[in-house]
């Protein structure tokens, strides 16, 4: 018996899928950004470098896709990473152009880092330098 209503679809909104895989992978090789994330103190970035156990633990905790922050004993420092304004692409109409919200947390105890850095603008350099003019799955670049 076959079933014609089940087929794989085709959608622009499945590419956020690999999209999230590559945003993961680059998140996850930059040793800076790791750091401000794990260490809340304000030498985080004199720190030593995580292991591979410590930065996969970083992925859904402080580093999320799903834009929920629960209560919990610790005061952490998270990325929230959301799709959002998603339009259909005029010249291409296989693609849909959308934004990508980088949504940087950090409790206020923890803006100040050493030299008169604060915490959630570092970060915000070390997100910008990772995908400025970067090419995802889509036609252009961020």
């Amino acid at each position: 018996m076959r079933i014609d209503n089940v087929i794989e679809p085709k959608s622009s909104f499945l590419s956020m899928e690999k999209d999230t895989a590559i945003i993961v992978t680059e998140m996850l090789k930059n040793t800076r950004l790791k750091k401000l994330l794990k260490y809340t103190t304000p030498d985080a970035l004199i720190q030593q470098p995580l292991t591979n156990e410590e930065s996969l633990e970083l992925l859904h905790k402080n580093i999320r896709f799903i834009p929920k922050l629960t209560v919990d004993s610790s005061v952490l420092n998270y990325v929230i990473v959301n799709f959002d304004n998603f339009t259909p692409n005029y010249t291409n109409p296989e693609f849909r152009d959308n934004v990508i919200e980088f949504d940087i947390i950090c409790h206020f105890d923890q803006w100040k880092l050493n030299d008169f850095q604060l915490r959630p603008y570092k970060i915000a350099a070390e997100i910008d330098n990772l995908f400025e003019d970067k090419h995802l799955t889509g036609i252009g670049t961020l």
